[in-house]
């Protein structure tokens, strides 16, 4: 496997592949942080295509070695598109390699703990947003539902999926997009928002200040180890039809990845203080904090202050791809992380 971005999520890609035996490579934007990954056991290598900087020669020799490929780059600095798709270098590698399955030959279809590295390009995983959707006023929406993004980063987003879909089309690029929603896990999370929030001693909220909120906006989330239980999903999937069939539109290449129970922020918050042992606080400040949790996992989770509400369905993914959640609501998923449970990343 080879990744674009070894950021939160695609950390806990890297981990999981590793013990079960996969090589993995990737990039990361500075030379100290790919010394660390190094040492972790990961073969990283500096890549920063905004500041003109592509894969040396080692990291060429691990990308045009990888069966398997994740893009985990959100839209960087002045970038209106994916970065991977700006480097043209890069796209050009993915087309010869997915040529190079002649006729779309996929290996021997082992599981996702049997990659062989001297096949060709056999899977592409591009990771979207469900910002993508833009605002439906609080309507369910799925992946046939059109979209229509309003922020800057939704439409860089929707730029993105629709060039991958356009290589998965014209060159036979197996390219799948998954739609992300708000991301948390072990160490960013509501709890961490809800501890640091206490720990500074912020005051409980008052009854006129929780008359001020407002609307009770849903929001769509998921749990870090859920979107490597997607991801996983997907590969095994080409691996178990012996290949990739995705060349034509009607087959499933776009993927909600998300639990089964969109809910405002403030429940989120009460339960997490109820695992806490916390008493009630400020829940705009708790908004706040989840912004910014949700922006170090490099996640383009939907703001209150966005204006943009929808909720998300995920049933294409656990009809195409037999995907049984491991935390269908943030419940389960805040309380194994507040029992200490660091899937994916133990």
């Amino acid at each position: 496997m080879f990744i674009f971005g070894l950021g939160y999520v695609s950390l806990g890609v890297a981990n999981t592949l590793r013990r079960g035996g996969w090589t993995v490579s990737g990039t990361c934007r500075d030379e100290a942080r790919a010394r660390s990954l190094r040492d972790a056991g990961i073969n990283a290598h500096v890549w920063r295509p905004d500041d003109g900087i592509g894969l040396d020669t080692d990291g060429w020799r691990a990308l045009c070695a990888s069966t398997h490929v994740l893009d985990s780059v959100p839209p960087v600095a002045d970038f209106d598109r994916d970065p991977v798709l700006s480097d043209k270098a890069c796209v050009d590698a993915l087309v010869a390699k997915s040529r190079a399955r002649g006729g779309g030959d996929g290996g021997d279809g082992g599981d996702v703990v049997a990659a062989d590295d001297a096949s060709p390009l056999r899977w592409v995983g591009y990771l979207s947003s469900t910002g993508v959707y833009g605002d439906f006023a609080g309507a369910w929406v799925d992946e046939t539902t059109a979209v229509r993004p309003s922020s800057a980063k939704g439409k860089a987003r929707d730029e993105a999926e629709r060039a991958w879909r356009d290589l998965r089309v014209e060159s036979g690029v197996p390219a799948f997009v998954f739609r992300l929603g708000g991301i948390y896990g072990p160490g960013r999370s509501v709890l961490d928002a809800v501890a640091a929030k206490h720990a500074a001693g912020v005051a409980p909220a008052t009854a006129a200040s929780k008359a001020e909120r407002g609307t009770r906006k849903f929001i769509s989330r998921v749990h870090v180890a859920d979107i490597v239980n997607v991801l996983f999903a997907s590969v095994n999937k080409v691996a178990e039809r012996g290949g990739y069939g995705g060349e034509t539109e009607e087959e499933d290449t776009v993927y909600n990845v998300v639990d089964d129970e969109p809910a405002p922020r403030g429940d989120a918050a009460a339960y997490a203080r109820s695992l806490l042992g916390i008493e009630e606080f400020e829940e705009n400040d708790a908004d706040a904090t989840e912004d910014e949790v949700a922006a170090a996992a490099g996640t383009a989770y939907p703001s209150r202050r966005s204006g943009e509400e929808k909720r998300v369905r995920n049933a294409r993914a656990k009809t195409s791809l037999g995907v049984e959640l491991l935390f269908p609501t943030y419940r389960e998923g805040l309380a194994a992380i507040a029992g200490g449970d660091k899937t994916p990343f133990d």
